[in-house]
This record gives C-alpha cells, structure tokens and sequence, in this order.
C-alpha cells in the first residue's frame, strides 16, 4: 500500500498544479466572457428573428396603406354633383372609414418604425459587447498560456514519477485505484477516523467497522472510496 499512497500523493499533487490553472483570473475570467458570449449570440439570433418578425408586418402594413391612400384617393376625386343622392352616405361614410384606417396605420407603422430602430441599437451594442469581449478573450488566453507553460512542466515531472511507481505497485491495488481516479474520485485509498470514513467522513456502523477490521479495507457506501482499518 506505501507505493499506492505515494501515487496518490502524487496525483493530488497534479491535481493541485491543474487546479492553479484552471482557477486562475485569466482563466476564470475567460470563462466568465465565453459564457458571456454565448448569451449575447443567443440574443443576437433572436433579434435577427424578431427583426425579420416586424420587417415583414411594417411591409404588410405600408401595403395596406397605400392601398387604404390610393381608395381615399380615387374616393375623394369624384365630385359630390356626380354621386347619387342615395349613394353620398355611403361615399362619405366609406371615406370617414378610410381615413380612420389610414390613420391607425400611420401610428401603427410609426410604432413599428421606432421598434425597428430600437432593435438595430440593441443589435449594434450588442455586436460591439461581443467584440470587446473577443479581444478580451484573446488577451486572456496568452496570460493563460503563461501560467500553463510555467506549471506543466512541473506535471509532467510529477507524471513520470507516477508512472515509475505504478510499475513497482500491487497490480490488483493499482486497478482498484486506477478505476476509481477515472471516476474523478479523489483520494481513493482513505483510512478510517475513529467511526468515520477518512473521505466523506460519513459515520459507519458498527457492524461495518467489525468487518472492515477484520477484512482490512472495505468500500464505503457512500463515497466508494477504499477506507484500510489502519
């Protein structure tokens, strides 16, 4: 078991140089604009959406308005002594009627206009924001690259430790510990602590503590680590 703890040590040792990076301000900070970036996209494709969505009624309406204008006009055009006496009610109503849809389009296509042009301000902040965060992004990257090629080698050192022990490690114990490490559990061989399991310090029972004494090492329940009795 000394050599596994030793490989085990090792491997908290990598895990601690890896966590240095990825942990590190330009690393976090990368990921906070990447996730950034992600949401601004989504914005942007549903703006484009809803863009086209207003583009298409603001046509549809000017349509109806230029017809509702061109009636108005051929409406007004004829004069009053041409139209029958029964029938200038109903021209006069038609263009009331008219007049009154001319203007709700009118508003309505002004509504629709400043929609639009919200939109495209929004739009452009938001392509400028992605941008910025770009150029950001790449600056961070080179203050990552720093901080890796100072500790990987450092890794890699450690690796090849680990590798010469694992030649020199009880097989079955290695696997053990090798399938667990591929689970991302860490540490995998744990000793017990007083009643508690040395990993997740869940209390065990008494009758597992009388089997684990006699056994010598046991897995937990809860965290399935491997906790030795000494």
């Amino acid at each position: 078991m000394k050599t596994i703890f030793e490989i085990q040590k090792i491997d908290g040792q990598i895990l601690q140089l890896k966590k240095q990076i990825s942990d590190s301000p330009a690393n976090k900070r990368t990921k906070e604009l990447i996730d950034f970036m992600h949401e601004g996209r989504s914005f942007i494709a549903k703006t484009n959406k809803y863009a086209e969505t207003l583009i298409n009624e603001l046509n549809t309406l000017q349509a109806k308005y230029t017809n509702a204008v061109s009636k108005t006009e051929i409406v007004t055009k004829q004069s009053v002594d041409s139209i029958a006496e029964e029938n200038l009610t109903d021209t006069l109503t038609e263009v009331s009627g008219l007049s009154a849809e001319i203007a709700k389009l009118e508003n309505r296509i002004k509504a629709l206009t400043e929609n639009i042009t919200h939109l495209i301000q929004d739009y452009n902040n938001a392509m400028n924001k992605l941008r910025v965060a770009k150029e950001q992004i790449a600056k961070l990257k080179t203050e990552s690259a720093s901080i890796s090629d100072k500790l990987t080698p450092q890794i890699q050192s450690l690796e090849a430790q680990k590798k010469e022990l694992e030649v020199k490690a009880d097989a079955e114990k290695l696997k053990l510990y090798s399938k667990l490490r591929a689970e991302n559990i860490y540490p995998v061989f744990v000793h017990i602590k007083g009643n508690q399991c040395g990993g997740c310090h869940m209390e065990l029972s008494l009758n597992f503590i009388e089997r684990l004494k006699t056994k010598g090492m046991l897995q937990c329940e809860e965290c399935h680590r491997y906790i030795l009795s000494d």
